[in-house]
This record gives C-alpha cells, structure tokens and sequence, in this order.
C-alpha cells in the first residue's frame, strides 16, 4: 500500500544534471524537490493534526452517556486510522517520500496509534475474534461493527474532500482515479497473503496479552512494518476490513467480489485459525501433555 511510485515526483540521476520528468516535460530538480518536500511536510502536519483531533474527541468522549462511550471511542480512533492511511498511501503512490522513510512513517503512526486508541480495535477481525470467543454478544459486535464500517466510509469521503482542497502538490494527485491494491492475478495467492498478515497480528496480540501497553505498542508497529514490507507489493498488506474498504474498495482494477474474498475472506480465515490455536489446539495439547506427564510419573511410582 506504501511502495508504489509515481513519474510525476520521480527524481533521475546519474549525471552531473539532475533533472525530473514530469508529464514528458523536463523541471529543474529543484522544483522538484521543493513540492516534495512541501507536499511531504503538509502530509506531515496532516498526520499530527488528525491525531491531536481525533484525541480531543475521544476525551470529550468522557461527557457522553457511559454506554455510548466505547462506541464514540472506536468510531473516532477508527476514523484516526483510516484517514492517516489514506495520507501515507497518497505519499506512497505519488512517489512523494521513499520507501524507507514511508516505513518510518508507518511505524511512528502505529506507535501513536496503539497509544491513544484507548482500547479500540478498529478491526473487524478484532471484534470477530472477540465474538468468537465469547467476549461480546452478537448485537455489540453489530454494533462495534456498524462503528468500524461507518468511520471508514467518513474517512473515504472526507479525505476526498480534504485532497479538493490541493493544499500541496501532492493533493492535487489525490483527485485522480485510485487503482486496486491487488497487484497480482492470482487471488488465492493474495487471500492467502492477507490471512497470512491477520493470523500473525491476531496471534501477536494473544501473546501479547498483559503485557505494558507501552511495549506493545512498539511490538505491534515492528511487526506491521515487517508485515506491508512482505506483502506490500501483492496486496497492499491491510489485513483489516473496515481500512480495505475505506482505501480500495472504489478503485479501479478489480470487482467487488474480488476486494471482498482477498480483503474480507482472507483476514478473517487468518484470525479464525489463530482463536483455533490458541484457545483450542494449544489448550488441548498442554491438557494431554500433563495427562501423558502424570500417567508416566505413576508408572514410575508403580514400578
């Protein structure tokens, strides 16, 4: 979802001229370089603006009726992800900061995100998981759902909104028509790298379990990095439903259908073999282990 590029800010070099091609017209690199670093440094202040506003709304939470506010919360937090995803895929797509510096990026934005959430999952599989093992009812997964799907919808909109407003260069590239993130014809190798993605998140956050949310934060963001630089190039590496549909769902290149088996199918087969797993496989095996343990210490004993 990070790496791709774009000729309109791509820089060419290799001879005393540095030069940038830009619509089969040629510009100084200097131009060039001065509405990367403009369309880098306004992202940037979108980024920290989204955070500081969306943590505003989550303490005014605190006036709202107590059951509304877990609700509010993840509406808000799953607002604050989409629409800085939105932001980091448009610098990846247009070519408007490297790939190295988007996964600095990417990993600083998770960190801040883990912190402030405040308990939001802000993933359908998340709330899935936690239906499947009996932690909520169906009606309030219906309705964490309801809030997931509903913040990503605002965010696709709104950013739209918000790039109309060509703050910088780079926002000007954000009207145009999106492509998919599927860059593979193979869908069952792209489900299969979307599962992939949400078993391993999911099996994190079970380990993870009790552990300082401070540490969990960076855990969470090393492993997402690692996660996009894997499958970056196959699907965009999303594994989260409500952020597929929020940033792919409308782009040209590939059916509804198909977003749905690789974006919704493949995440959440990855997370039902990880609850399989860890609340029954590996249960399971530590109950034989201690059975086979005390049958041979009573042979032992007999002998």
């Amino acid at each position: 979802v990070f790496l791709a590029s774009s000729p309109k800010f791509v820089v060419t070099s290799g001879s005393p001229v540095t030069t940038v091609h830009s619509g089969g017209a040629t510009r100084s690199c200097s131009t060039a370089l001065t509405m990367v670093d403009n369309s880098l440094r306004v992202s940037l202040a979108f980024l920290v603006s989204t955070v500081l506003s969306c943590e505003v709304l989550r303490r005014g939470a605190k006036q709202l009726p107590r059951r509304y506010r877990p609700l509010f919360v993840e509406f808000v937090s799953t607002l604050q992800l989409c629409c800085g995803v939105h932001e980091l895929r448009l610098l990846g797509e247009k070519g408007a900061a490297d790939p190295q510096l988007l996964l600095i990026l990417l990993y600083a934005f998770t960190v801040v995100n883990v912190l402030t959430f405040a308990g939001a999952t802000c993933n359908p599989n998340g709330t899935l998981g936690q239906q499947l093992t009996g932690q909520t009812s169906l009606s309030a997964t219906c309705q964490w759902l309801a809030c997931q799907f509903g913040a990503a919808l605002l965010a696709r909109f709104g950013m739209a909104r918000m790039w109309a407003l060509k703050l910088s260069p780079l926002h000007d590239l954000g009207s145009l028509e999106c492509q998919s993130g599927i860059h593979t014809d193979d869908l069952v190798l792209a489900t299969g790298v979307e599962a992939t993605c949400a078993f391993v998140i999911q099996s994190s956050i079970l380990c993870m379990q009790g552990n300082q949310l401070k540490y969990q934060a960076h855990v969470f963001a090393a492993i997402i990095v690692l996660l996009v630089y894997a499958g970056g190039n196959i699907t965009g590496a999303v594994f989260n439903q409500a952020l597929a549909f929020s940033i792919y769902f409308h782009c040209k290149g590939n059916t509804f259908l198909e977003y749905t088996v690789v974006y919704w199918l493949g995440p959440a087969i990855g997370m039902i073999f990880s609850v399989v797993l860890f609340d029954h496989i590996i249960p399971l095996l530590s109950v034989s282990r201690v059975k086979n343990s005390r049958s041979s210490s009573k042979e032992e004993k007999t002998d």
